[in-house]
């Protein structure tokens, strides 16, 4: 399912390292439910793994291995390291876009992602793309008031907690 960049060379042991590990894990929670895919940006020495799901509504995840670990789940981001605490929470991340414990509120210059994990914690991923320097002005310009998504699970069925 995952083919390996041409050079990984490029890559510090670190990162291949963290890349092979996410692999193996979104291989093997994702099963046939989805297409896993590492490529390499060409000139750079970054790669990345898209794990797209066959379902079309639910949260595409992608993992980008340059200096800080890039996960995104749907329209949210968290920067991590390469430490074995922050690779547990980018699988953590994963797991809940493949059971579908994916919820967005977006707007034209905003979105909040929220995943709920398996034992009912939360993580947050806030990111805004226009200026709203003061918290006051999310409720008068409408802020986290936009559509809401909640993706469904890679394959049904899947609990939802």
């Amino acid at each position: 399912m995952a083919s390996a960049g041409p050079d990984d060379s490029r890559l510090s042991a670190e990162q291949e390292a963290a890349l092979s590990t996410l692999i193996a894990h979104a291989e093997g929670v994702a099963g046939d439910t989805a297409v896993v895919r590492r490529r390499s940006l060409t000139g750079l020495a970054v790669d990345v793994i898209d794990v797209a799901p066959h379902n079309p509504r639910a949260a595409h995840v992608a993992i980008t291995a340059e200096q800080w670990l890039i996960v995104s789940v749907g329209r949210g981001r968290w920067e991590l390291d390469y430490s074995d605490t922050d690779i547990a929470l980018a699988k953590r991340l994963m797991d809940a876009a493949v059971f579908g414990h994916v919820r967005e509120a977006h707007g034209e210059r905003w979105s909040r992602t929220t995943v709920t994990f398996g034992d009912g914690t939360r993580e947050g991923s806030d990111v805004r793309t226009g200026l709203f320097p003061f918290l006051r002005c999310r409720r008068r310009f409408g802020m986290f008031r936009g559509p809401r998504v909640r993706y469904e699970p890679f394959a049904e069925p899947f609990p939802r907690p």
